[in-house]
Protein backbone atom coordinates (compact mmCIF):
# COMPACT_ATOMS: atom_id res chain seq x y z
CA UNK A 1 0.00 0.00 0.00
CA UNK A 2 1.41 3.30 -1.21
CA UNK A 3 2.22 5.58 1.93
CA UNK A 4 0.17 9.34 2.51
CA UNK A 5 0.81 12.81 1.15
CA UNK A 6 2.74 13.57 -1.83
CA UNK A 7 3.33 10.10 -2.74
CA UNK A 8 -0.38 9.46 -3.89
CA UNK A 9 -1.70 12.08 -6.64
CA UNK A 10 -5.28 12.02 -8.29
CA UNK A 11 -4.51 13.35 -12.27
CA UNK A 12 -7.96 15.02 -12.33
CA UNK A 13 -9.51 16.24 -15.82
CA UNK A 14 -12.37 18.76 -15.57
CA UNK A 15 -15.10 18.54 -17.96
CA UNK A 16 -17.29 15.15 -17.04
CA UNK A 17 -15.39 14.53 -13.68
CA UNK A 18 -16.00 18.02 -12.50
CA UNK A 19 -18.21 19.67 -14.97
CA UNK A 20 -21.14 16.49 -15.96
CA UNK A 21 -23.57 16.89 -18.22
CA UNK A 22 -26.40 17.40 -15.99
CA UNK A 23 -24.55 21.15 -14.96
CA UNK A 24 -25.30 22.14 -18.34
CA UNK A 25 -29.29 22.51 -17.61
CA UNK A 26 -28.34 25.45 -14.54
CA UNK A 27 -25.69 27.10 -16.71
CA UNK A 28 -25.16 26.88 -20.33
CA UNK A 29 -21.67 28.50 -20.32
CA UNK A 30 -20.53 25.92 -17.06
CA UNK A 31 -17.57 24.28 -18.85
CA UNK A 32 -15.95 27.80 -20.06
CA UNK A 33 -17.49 29.02 -16.16
CA UNK A 34 -15.58 26.22 -14.78
CA UNK A 35 -19.27 25.59 -12.53
CA UNK A 36 -18.36 22.31 -10.82
CA UNK A 37 -20.88 19.91 -9.69
CA UNK A 38 -20.82 19.82 -5.79
CA UNK A 39 -21.24 16.35 -5.48
CA UNK A 40 -17.94 15.99 -7.72
CA UNK A 41 -15.97 18.40 -5.30
CA UNK A 42 -17.15 16.90 -2.20
CA UNK A 43 -16.12 13.76 -3.07
CA UNK A 44 -13.02 15.07 -4.25
CA UNK A 45 -11.70 16.57 -1.20
CA UNK A 46 -12.83 13.75 0.89
CA UNK A 47 -10.68 11.48 -1.06
CA UNK A 48 -8.14 13.79 -0.65
CA UNK A 49 -8.63 14.35 3.39
CA UNK A 50 -8.77 10.50 3.74
CA UNK A 51 -6.44 9.19 1.62
CA UNK A 52 -3.50 12.30 2.11
CA UNK A 53 -3.53 12.61 -2.04
CA UNK A 54 -3.04 15.81 -3.51
CA UNK A 55 -4.36 16.71 -6.80
CA UNK A 56 -2.49 17.57 -10.50
CA UNK A 57 -4.91 18.94 -12.78
CA UNK A 58 -4.52 17.24 -16.36
CA UNK A 59 -7.32 18.63 -18.35
CA UNK A 60 -7.77 21.27 -21.49
CA UNK A 61 -8.42 23.94 -19.09
CA UNK A 62 -4.24 23.52 -18.38
CA UNK A 63 -4.23 25.93 -21.17
CA UNK A 64 -5.38 28.90 -19.02
CA UNK A 65 -3.44 28.35 -16.46
CA UNK A 66 -3.52 30.33 -12.35
CA UNK A 67 -7.06 31.25 -13.61
CA UNK A 68 -8.08 27.68 -13.71
CA UNK A 69 -6.50 27.28 -10.73
CA UNK A 70 -7.68 30.22 -8.99
CA UNK A 71 -11.15 28.90 -10.07
CA UNK A 72 -10.71 25.17 -9.03
CA UNK A 73 -10.93 26.75 -5.49
CA UNK A 74 -13.38 29.14 -6.13
CA UNK A 75 -15.64 26.31 -7.13
CA UNK A 76 -15.06 24.41 -3.61
CA UNK A 77 -11.73 22.14 -4.24
CA UNK A 78 -9.56 23.11 -1.49
CA UNK A 79 -6.18 24.59 -1.89
CA UNK A 80 -4.46 22.52 0.34
CA UNK A 81 -4.85 19.62 -1.95
CA UNK A 82 -3.66 21.27 -5.02
CA UNK A 83 -0.37 19.82 -5.45
CA UNK A 84 2.04 22.61 -3.81
CA UNK A 85 4.49 22.68 -6.55
CA UNK A 86 3.44 21.01 -9.56
CA UNK A 87 -0.35 21.65 -9.78
CA UNK A 88 -0.81 21.05 -13.77
CA UNK A 89 0.45 18.73 -16.63
CA UNK A 90 2.02 19.52 -19.65
CA UNK A 91 -1.65 18.52 -21.09
CA UNK A 92 -3.10 19.59 -23.99
CA UNK A 93 0.46 20.54 -25.18
CA UNK A 94 0.74 16.85 -25.32
CA UNK A 95 -1.15 13.69 -24.62
CA UNK A 96 -3.27 13.00 -21.69
CA UNK A 97 -1.17 9.94 -20.61
CA UNK A 98 2.56 11.25 -21.83
CA UNK A 99 1.91 14.52 -19.62
CA UNK A 100 1.49 12.32 -17.02
CA UNK A 101 4.74 10.47 -17.78
CA UNK A 102 6.30 14.04 -18.01
CA UNK A 103 4.87 15.01 -14.97
CA UNK A 104 6.29 11.82 -12.95
CA UNK A 105 9.24 11.94 -14.08
CA UNK A 106 10.23 15.53 -12.80
CA UNK A 107 8.27 14.39 -9.10
CA UNK A 108 8.27 12.14 -6.78
CA UNK A 109 5.19 9.99 -6.42
CA UNK A 110 4.44 6.16 -4.97
CA UNK A 111 1.04 6.12 -6.86
CA UNK A 112 -1.53 7.75 -8.62
CA UNK A 113 -4.79 7.59 -10.01
CA UNK A 114 -6.14 9.51 -12.72
CA UNK A 115 -10.24 10.58 -13.11
CA UNK A 116 -11.09 11.28 -16.32
CA UNK A 117 -13.97 10.71 -19.04
CA UNK A 118 -11.44 9.87 -21.84
CA UNK A 119 -10.22 6.65 -22.25
CA UNK A 120 -6.71 7.65 -22.86
CA UNK A 121 -4.78 4.63 -21.64
CA UNK A 122 -5.90 0.45 -20.73
CA UNK A 123 -3.56 1.82 -17.45
CA UNK A 124 -5.71 0.27 -14.24
CA UNK A 125 -5.06 3.90 -12.40
CA UNK A 126 -8.07 5.30 -15.07
CA UNK A 127 -10.68 5.90 -13.42
CA UNK A 128 -13.09 6.44 -16.11
CA UNK A 129 -15.90 8.37 -15.34
CA UNK A 130 -19.46 8.77 -17.38
CA UNK A 131 -19.71 12.35 -18.50
CA UNK A 132 -23.13 12.31 -17.88
CA UNK A 133 -22.40 11.95 -14.25
CA UNK A 134 -19.71 13.07 -13.10
CA UNK A 135 -17.40 11.64 -9.96
CA UNK A 136 -19.96 10.44 -7.65
CA UNK A 137 -19.68 8.38 -4.17
CA UNK A 138 -19.09 4.84 -6.49
CA UNK A 139 -15.52 6.10 -7.63
CA UNK A 140 -14.90 7.18 -4.05
CA UNK A 141 -15.84 3.48 -2.91
CA UNK A 142 -13.58 1.96 -6.56
CA UNK A 143 -10.34 4.07 -4.65
CA UNK A 144 -10.55 3.21 -1.60
CA UNK A 145 -10.41 -0.39 -3.23
CA UNK A 146 -7.00 0.06 -4.48
CA UNK A 147 -5.47 2.45 -1.99
CA UNK A 148 -6.81 -0.24 1.03
CA UNK A 149 -8.64 2.34 2.65
CA UNK A 150 -12.44 2.40 4.04
CA UNK A 151 -14.89 2.94 2.25
CA UNK A 152 -17.25 5.49 3.64
CA UNK A 153 -19.92 5.67 1.63
CA UNK A 154 -21.91 2.87 1.30
CA UNK A 155 -24.88 1.79 -1.00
Amino acid sequence: MAKRGLDRIIFLDIDGPMVPAGMFLIDKKCSFDRMFSPISVAVVNHLCKTSGAKIVMNTTHNINGGTMLSDVVREGVKVEYLHETAPMTQYPQCSRYRAIQMWQSDNEIVDWIAIDDAPFTEDDRLYLIDFDIGIHPGIYNDICDRWGMKKVFIF
